[in-house]
């Protein structure tokens, strides 16, 4: 027994000898997804480790940054950066993890909060979220809705149809987010303009007054009761303008006075308005109309009422070419003030404009003898432009005709350009083929054409005659054709 005791102990030594002597067991190995984490405030995301096994165990070393669960569900609670710890047996892996704070979508941009719609006009939203560096995740959806179909209609895309007279107003909201919304409101009106009687453009003098009196068209329009007109002026030195629409002339120049609706803005219309004071009055190429028959293609033209010494103040044109455009027979220009002043005798006149040929014309289209004679014939006309044309033979356009107003009893005068020696001079009591008087030639620079005859009715260029601006006088009682050429 004793013996068998012996080996009974030498191999149990035996089996501990070769048990201590077997390898240690390798630790499983395994990887994690992700092996980082950017997340923000209130963000929940799951740790998956790969290969499965139950026996992970996961621990935060801040709990009050980032809490993960038994399951490795991980949820970002503060912001600041953390780390995961997640073990299986003796092996260890972590997760870095930074936590930002919430910029959260507050608002919804949509551009324009109002539009103003007629019936069957179409608009289209363009919602975008606020603020645009926002850190949500998740898809935006925008609903729209409208409080009056009846008046306006919106579709899924924010596509604004207007439908009938009245006020609708239209909600954009975020499905996701239902609280996060703005409104927009449509007026659809029936009304397409505001009509004025007097009606633009006004002429008024230093210290008068004219009431305006503003009309909407149709006159059918069946959206509101009450409307409120806004009166407002460009120039309150020129011109001024109360609640009720009475206009005040202030002092030579020119106003633009514009009458709005206040609740609907964008229906308004002006009035021109030009102020001449005592010694001044206006003269607004902008307001002139198409001069048809009168002059060159471009050319514009309006009847205007001028007085005799007054001062004109031209508007329309650049400032700059009044010196080179003024008609000299009419006006005298002051360099210093780059003002005129009309010589002419008072009363109403045509006056031209071409841009093209850079001159005013003035002239009574009408005119005969003796309140005028005319100039026909071929080779002038009356700008001063070189690069101006000529209308040979015509006695409609006045781009080759000249007026001779009258400066004095018997006495009349025309600023001509002649431009070539081959010119053909008649005067006329009438804008037309009759009256030819035939005068002689006389003045300073006589030498230079030759008499009319009765085979041409024409004053023609003699051999020493010289292109240039001259100024014709008209002696009815002389018959005589006086030539000065100036500068």
């Amino acid at each position: 027994m004793k013996k068998f005791l012996i080996y009974a102990a030498c191999f149990a030594a035996i089996v501990l000898v070769f048990a201590g002597c077997k390898e240690d067991e390798k630790p499983i190995d395994f990887y994690l997804i992700p092996e980082s984490l950017v997340m923000i405030v209130g963000d929940v995301v799951p740790i998956t480790v790969n290969p499965a096994n139950a026996g992970y165990t996961y621990e935060s070393n801040a709990p009050g940054i980032v809490f993960v669960n038994s399951a490795g569900l991980v949820t970002a609670v503060s912001t600041g950066n953390a780390r995961i710890r997640v073990s299986l047996g003796s092996n260890t892996k972590e997760v870095a993890v930074t936590v930002g704070a919430l910029n959260a979508i507050s608002e919804i941009d949509v551009g324009a909060v109002i539009y103003f719609l007629y019936p069957d006009e179409t608009v289209n939203i363009a919602a975008s979220v606020l603020p645009a560096n926002h850190n949500e995740k998740g898809t935006v959806t925008f609903q729209y809705r409208s409080s009056n179909n009846a008046i306006a209609t919106v579709d899924f895309t924010g596509k604004i149809t207007a439908i009938g007279s009245g006020i609708a107003t239209i909600t954009v909201s975020l499905e996701e987010k239902p609280t996060v919304k703005t409104e927009i409101v449509v007026v659809v009106t029936t009304i397409s303009e505001i009509e004025v009687i007097p009606s633009s453009p006004l002429s008024l003098m230093q210290d008068e007054t004219i009431k305006v009196t503003p009309s909407l068209l149709p006159e059918n329009y069946n959206e509101f009761d009450v409307f409120t007109f806004k009166w407002e002026t460009s120039n309150a030195a020129v011109a001024t303008v109360d609640n009720d629409g009475n206009i005040t002339g202030k002092d030579a120049g020119i106003a633009v006075i514009t009458v709005s609706l206040v609740e609907i803005p964008t229906i308004k219309t002006e009035i021109r308005v030009l102020v001449s004071s005592i010694n001044t009055s206006v003269l607004d190429i902008s307001l002139f109309t198409t001069a048809g028959v009168h002059g060159p293609s471009g050319a514009v033209r309006s009847r205007f009422t001028f007085e005799n010494g007054i001062f004109v103040q031209i508007e329309g044109i650049n400032e700059e070419l009044i010196p080179e455009v003024y008609n000299r027979d009419f006006f005298t220009y002051c360099s210093v003030e780059n003002r005129l002043t009309f010589v002419g005798e008072s009363g109403e006149y045509d006056v031209m404009y071409s841009a093209t040929n850079r001159y005013i014309w003035v002239y009574n289209y009408s005119a005969v003898a003796p309140e005028a004679y005319w100039v026909i014939g071929s080779g002038f006309t009356p700008t001063p432009f070189s690069g101006a044309g000529t209308s040979n033979w015509g006695v409609a356009n006045m781009l080759g005709i000249g007026y001779m107003m009258k400066i004095e009893d018997d006495k009349y005068q025309a600023s001509i350009n002649l431009r070539t020696s081959s010119i053909n001079i008649q005067i006329r009591s009438e804008r037309g083929w009759g009256g030819a008087q035939l005068p002689s030639v006389t003045g300073p620079d006589a030498a230079r054409f030759n008499n009319s005859t009765p085979s041409t009715d024409s004053i023609t260029a003699s051999s020493e005659f010289e292109p240039g601006y001259y100024l014709l006088i008209y002696d009815s009682t002389e018959n005589t054709l006086s030539f000065e050429k100036i500068d």
